[in-house]
């Protein structure tokens, strides 16, 4: 880090244990794959609802809310595909057996 002209700044340095959540950008990384908050996850599934039900031609919304889908679906796909299927109606109430 020196050698490319970089210093550590102690007041913004943590130590991560494994109890608590470690987060970067919104990403959960210590839950075996990275992903989205189960908070995060259903505030976008009720979004998604809203949308269908009050909001069905509203391409700009839509839109942001298809890419917010897409970053899900970059992080953890399961969570992706359950949120999208619950979207289209379909009510998962297991995880696939590949989970």
């Amino acid at each position: 880090m020196r050698s490319e002209g970089f210093r550590l700044n102690r007041e913004k340095t943590q130590l991560m244990t494994q109890a608590r959540a470690q987060r970067v950008a919104g990403v959960t990384l210590n839950s075996g794959s990275p992903g989205w908050s189960r908070r995060q996850r259903r505030t976008l599934r009720a979004e998604l609802h809203r949308a269908s039900q009050e909001s069905p031609g509203d391409a700009r919304l839509w839109q942001r809310l298809r890419g917010r889908l897409a970053f899900v679906k970059m992080l953890n796909p399961v969570h992706a595909a359950r949120l999208l299927a619950h979207s289209q109606g379909h009510h998962e109430t297991r995880p696939p057996a590949d989970a």
